[in-house]
């Protein structure tokens, strides 16, 4: 890590949120209020943030704050919010061992659940290999995977948590799936790969399912978790193409209702899949990227820079 330890030493915000810059010009669209991680070197690219929270882990960054997290540079084009934000609704929230923001908040109304939207996006058998890390690293999924709204499901990894959880969840997930090479190579070569993504970078499945097992770990360890409230008005306002929002006014009333009686049928399942299917057929470019987070000339680059509030320059480390 760079900078000098004094700086390092001075950085013990109750709430530190990391924001990772890999090149000079991403470092221009961090949220001011967020501490910049230089991460300029950065050692396995294609492991994205499992290999900045195992980063965070060995070097026992989560023991600096009463809550650590680390989002990445896209996080306000991704959610429209901003550290403040961020910072507030913890605030006001006290107490929770974990507060997760669901960057892809439109999922759920676009599939049952993240696994399925995995499984569109990572062909082949997203979910048998989903299982079989699982497995291999002793965390017991559910037999079957249900229904995911806004209130069970994290994507993008924007969470932050307690130095307790990061212990646990170093512990229990992030070091044995680095272990896999060793325990298990056969698996191992088959999700330390790439997968389809729109990157210049290679990105390897693994962080794919990586960003899958938090939401059934919260679950099944019975986490206590706060997670931000995605109001329609909220997920509507977001910034997607026009086909895209006007998929959402069409069909969030309908499935949110579904989900407030919390009675889904195979019929509701198929005309969700339908729903979407048909999106995509009016405009293929946009599956796995219905809302517009992304320079449209450079992938890496967020759409947008987060609106400074007040005026103070982050600390970098």
């Amino acid at each position: 890590m760079s900078g000098n330890s004094k700086v390092f030493r001075l950085n013990t915000a109750p709430i530190g949120i990391y924001q990772p810059f890999f090149n000079e010009a991403v470092s221009q669209y961090l949220d001011p209020g967020f501490i910049a991680l230089d991460w300029l070197q950065n050692p396995d690219p294609a492991l994205r943030e499992l290999a900045l929270h195992h980063h965070i882990l060995q070097s026992r960054l989560f023991e600096r704050h009463k809550l650590t997290g680390l989002f990445s540079p896209k996080f306000f084009s991704k959610t429209g919010l901003t550290s403040s934000d961020v910072k507030d609704w913890i605030n006001q929230n006290p107490g929770h061992e974990i507060y997760c923001f669901d960057g892809r908040p439109f999922v759920p109304y676009t599939f049952y659940n993240s696994i399925e939207r995995g499984a569109r996006s990572h062909p082949p058998d997203f979910e048998g290999r989903l299982r079989s890390v699982c497995s291999a690293i002793g965390f017991d999924l559910p037999v079957e995977f249900g229904r995911q709204t806004t209130k069970q499901t994290i994507h993008c990894n924007f969470w932050c948590a307690s130095p307790s959880f990061w212990e646990r969840w170093g512990r229990e997930i992030v070091f044995p799936i680095f272990r896999l090479p060793q325990s298990d190579a056969p698996l191992a070569r088959e999700v330390f790969c790439e997968t389809p993504y729109r990157s210049r970078t290679p990105v390897f499945l693994i962080t794919f399912i990586y960003e899958r097992i938090m939401s059934y770990y919260i679950q099944t360890k019975g986490i206590d978790a706060a997670m931000f409230p995605w109001s329609a008005e909220r997920i509507i306002g977001l910034k997607c193409p026009p086909p895209m929002r006007d998929y959402l006014v069409h069909n969030l009333p309908w499935i949110d209702e579904i989900d407030r009686r919390d009675q889904w049928t195979p019929a509701d399942r198929a005309k969700l899949a339908a729903a979407y299917d048909e999106l995509i057929s009016q405009a293929s470019n946009m599956q796995a990227h219905e809302a517009n987070v992304f320079d449209p000339l450079d992938f890496d680059l967020p759409a947008r820079k987060p609106p400074i509030l007040d005026g103070k320059r982050s600390t970098h480390q």
